[in-house]
């Protein structure tokens, strides 16, 4: 048995949590009562909670509503851009509608270095893309791609990308369409990623550690759900029956998009490498199927990269991924 004596303690069970970071040293505390186990060695440590304000930006302090309907991402990035190195930023209970900003590696919420970045959690505190956003590169990373993120800490936070209303429709995904939530590149070691969830994205490695000076990452206790559904891919055949090329009077691909993903044909089963493209149609090698060819009404899907977590510590290793929900 264990006795705990301080005022901090409310009522009611304490909060266990088991870790394999270092644990606080006597006394320190931290930003909510709880009792931390290592994992390894069986050491105990208590946080009473006390260190609740200290260096924390609260988001609504700089404008943000967070009732899922105005548009948080100015005041988002004010808080950001207040914080201090290393600060920590908090988002109370609601829903944070943010525009994604376009634009070639460009991150919608700006860093100036690594943070701790938390919620109530990711059921109650949600950073949520708004209808109708234009193509963009990811929803929370540093100023530029490679601004160094050292000790980034992101957890109990809800991200939803809101693809049923943010279909994908340009390509090549990437620099300017990967539409990812979590980007931390160059100089990033140390980072944590834990307790967040992230729902309805059409993203192309959603959470990206990846960099020279990255090592010792640590991404545990997340859930991710409806990860690379997208409608934008989808559509049926418009174009003449028994046809070698599939046309689609609503899609629209830049050229050469497409070319080298594949291609299903729902209705008949077969699929192929995509091998050319226009902006309303594309071409690809269909086999395995019934007929093989495009009829009128055909129904087709196009897959593409639809990877969740996605790290190369190429400062030196040290990674840890587990207990993730996919």
């Amino acid at each position: 048995f264990l006795t705990i004596a301080s005022p901090a303690v409310l009522s009611g069970d304490l909060p266990v949590e088991m870790t394999l970071d270092s644990l606080p040293a006597a006394g320190q505390s931290c930003y909510e009562p709880k009792l931390r186990v290592d994992g390894r060695s069986g050491a105990l440590a208590y946080c009473d909670g006390s260190a609740w304000a200290r260096d924390v930006t609260n988001v609504v302090d700089h404008g943000a509503v967070g009732d899922g309907h105005v548009d948080d991402t100015e005041a988002i990035n004010a808080a950001l851009g207040a914080a201090v190195a290393g600060g920590r930023i908090y988002f109370p209970r609601g829903t944070y509608l943010v525009t994604p900003e376009t634009g070639s590696f460009t991150n919608t919420l700006k860093m100036a270095g690594g943070m701790e970045v938390f919620g109530e959690g990711p059921d109650k505190s949600i950073i949520k893309v708004t209808d109708a956003a234009d193509s963009y590169f990811c929803l929370l990373g540093g100023v530029t791609r490679q601004t160094p993120l050292a000790g980034l800490r992101v957890h109990h936070l809800g991200f939803d990308h809101n693809v049923a209303h943010n279909p994908r429709t340009r390509y090549p995904e990437g620099k300017t369409d990967a539409q990812m939530t979590l980007c931390a590149f160059g100089e990033s070691p140390h980072v944590r990623v834990h307790d967040i969830r992230v729902v309805n994205s059409s993203s192309i490695n959603n959470i990206t550690v990846n960099g020279v000076g990255v090592y010792d990452v640590r991404i545990h206790d997340n859930l991710f759900e409806g990860i690379g559904g997208d409608d934008g891919l989808r559509g049926s055949h418009t174009g003449e029956p028994d046809s070698a090329g599939l046309m689609d009077e609503d899609a629209s691909w830049g050229p050469d998009g497409i070319v080298g993903r594949v291609a299903i044909n729902t209705t008949d089963g077969s699929f192929g490498k995509i091998t050319a493209n226009s902006p309303a149609g594309f071409t690809a090698d269909l086999q395995g199927g019934v007929d093989n060819d495009w009829d009128p009404g055909d129904l087709y899907f196009i897959t593409h990269d639809a990877s969740v977590i996605y790290v190369h510590a190429a400062g030196g290793g040290g990674i840890y991924i587990a207990d993730n929900v996919f």
